[in-house]
């Protein structure tokens, strides 16, 4: 998932360089260079998956930044990183701008984020939640 404009620039740079390999890769040069025709598919199949896989991030990113999402679904507490991270996209936010109304450093922010959340406590999560402005629905059910 990219999660910041730095990231969104390389993932996008990086998608053209697999653009770039795909439009200009030869199976037939490596067939004859002696690369069994099966092992030289599947690296061309490689190179398309990773272009669309970059693709689809780049899309889900400019999408949240557009701010038209305001909703974010989550099926268990497990999503709530995600939640977290995707609210705070679509309001524009970088994660510096959030760290600055949480009271932490960016840093802190950055490294929530790049492991979704797993060292905050529950206080912290609960305040970035608020400070998102994300509420659970009033139908909201604890099973066990």
């Amino acid at each position: 998932m990219i999660t910041n404009e730095r990231q969104f620039r390389i993932a996008k740079a990086q998608m053209e360089k697999f653009k770039f390999s795909i439009t200009n890769f030869d199976m037939e040069s490596l067939v004859k260079s002696g690369t069994d025709r099966l092992i030289a598919q599947a690296q061309l199949d490689q190179l398309q998956s990773e272009h669309e896989i970059l693709l689809e991030q780049i899309k889900e990113y400019e999408h949240l930044s557009s701010g038209e999402q305001k909703e974010f679904e989550m099926q268990s507490l497990q999503d709530l990183p995600i939640a977290l991270i995707k609210a705070r996209i679509a309001r524009n936010w970088t994660q510096k701008q959030l760290a600055e109304i949480v009271g932490v450093k960016e840093q802190q922010i950055q490294r929530y984020e790049a492991e979704m959340y797993q060292s905050a406590n529950l206080a912290t999560l609960a305040r970035v939640a608020e400070v998102l402005c994300l509420t659970m629905p009033d139908h909201a059910v604890v099973n066990f």
